[in-house]
């Protein structure tokens, strides 16, 4: 059974994630050659058919590729399974946040960074980077705003109640 996180929870990891991939947004930015650029734009590229039935798989596999992808060109061992961890962690998570961005719009971005990572544009990279994953700011905000009246209502004063008792 997967364990339902609460929105504190879900604010830490995605906190710890956007400390992790701005390292490696940084990294990639200042260190990286032409052809690790190359094989990141790959990774970028690619589109998944949303009407075919593991496109969810695919999607998934397709982000958590890019993102390791970055990490790795950290050389730091630490830094990519920290990151693989939290993936892992937000799987299903990261699966609703597509559905309310969607695929295009997410995978547009990772083609974003990985044209300010060519032109060397730290503060763009940084910016795209960090919209994408602090999406549960938003989240956390429509969440919050659509359950207010069931929180007066059942006088709680938690929003972990609304999460683990849906």
């Amino acid at each position: 059974m997967v364990k339902k996180l609460t929105l504190e929870e879900l604010r830490k990891l995605y906190q710890f994630r956007d400390i992790l991939e701005r390292a490696s947004v940084e990294f990639a930015v200042r260190h990286a050659d032409d052809e690790e650029i190359w094989k990141l734009e790959e990774l970028a590229n690619v589109s998944i058919d949303t009407e075919g039935p593991e496109w969810i798989r695919e999607y998934h596999r397709a982000n958590t590729a890019f993102h390791i992808g970055m990490a790795a060109l950290t050389q730091n061992d630490y830094l990519v399974d920290a990151l693989r961890k939290v993936l892992n962690i937000l799987q299903r998570d990261l699966i609703e946040d597509m559905k309310y961005i969607g695929v295009e719009k997410t995978l547009g971005a990772h083609k974003l960074i990985v044209e300010a990572i060519k032109a060397r544009d730290l503060e763009t990279a940084l910016r795209i980077s960090t919209e994408q994953i602090n999406i549960i700011d938003r989240k956390t905000q429509i969440f919050l705003t659509a359950y207010a009246s069931e929180l007066t209502y059942h006088g709680q004063q938690d929003a972990r109640y609304c999460i683990n008792n849906e």
